[in-house]
């Protein structure tokens, strides 16, 4: 059995989960880290959470990031309306969303910028107001709106990887993220790091958005290294070494 865990959600930030999550499938991931199953894990990040936490030997946890699908990134799109901050992600408490959505309207750019959520609905109550929902989106209308947007905002208390950051790194675009160890070890020099429980630091990041700097070329070539046919090399080889076992 290869088992997949993305996060320790479930025990670390308990208050941000579903009930599903906290009462369904907690109890399932407790079953298989008490086992003998390995651990497939998408961060290195996560792989040592995972090893401290539940005393597993790291040989038995596996990193394999996942990768970006394949665009053409290098134009953008007519420019539509305002321009905008984006953020994407289900919309549910451990994204951070409101405290976002408060610094985007106390940091005065409102009438500069629009903010736009792409996500589903999960779970933990209503958006406050001030912004733009996109629930259904497909993927090309997806790398329209990051090759669109003016900077791709994250402001997640918790993550196990952050595909978003990729994707707006994919677009050459400016990155304004959580700092938070797995976002530092997946996106290195290229996003400018927030403390997520500080809102006046999101505040003057966002007031100064116009003005922050960053190279488009250079995170587009970073973003190459997380490539979705290497990630399934990596995972077919991983069957194989189990199956022999």
């Amino acid at each position: 059995m290869l088992y997949t865990l993305f996060d320790l959600t479930w025990w670390k930030f308990p208050e941000t989960s579903s009930k599903l999550g906290k009462f369904y499938y907690k109890p399932l991931a407790q079953k298989y880290l008490d086992s003998e199953h390995h651990v497939l894990t998408p961060s290195e990040t996560s792989r040592q959470e995972i090893s401290e936490y539940f005393g597993i030997n790291q040989n038995r946890i596996t990193t394999i990031y996942p990768g970006v699908v394949n665009c053409d990134c290098s134009t953008e799109s007519p420019s539509r309306g305002k321009p905008f901050l984006l953020t994407v992600g289900t919309i549910e408490p451990r994204k951070n969303l409101p405290l976002l959505i408060r610094a985007f309207q106390d940091s005065g750019i409102a009438n500069q910028f629009d903010l736009k959520v792409v996500g589903r609905f999960g779970w933990g109550g209503k958006l406050p107001e001030g912004v733009i929902v996109l629930s259904d989106v497909d993927d090309t209308e997806l790398h329209g709106l990051y090759s669109d947007c003016f900077a791709v905002a994250q402001p997640s208390l918790y993550e196990g990887f952050g595909l978003p950051l990729i994707e707006a790194l994919a677009h050459g675009k400016l990155l304004i993220c959580s700092d938070i160890p797995v976002f530092r070890e997946i996106v290195g020099n290229f996003g400018l790091f927030v403390n997520p429980l500080a809102l006046d630091d999101w505040v003057d990041i966002l007031r100064d958005l116009v003005h922050l700097q960053y190279s488009p070329k250079e995170s587009k070539n970073f973003a190459k290294r997380y490539n979705w046919d290497e990630s399934a090399n990596e995972l077919l080889t991983l069957y194989h070494t189990i199956a022999d076992h």
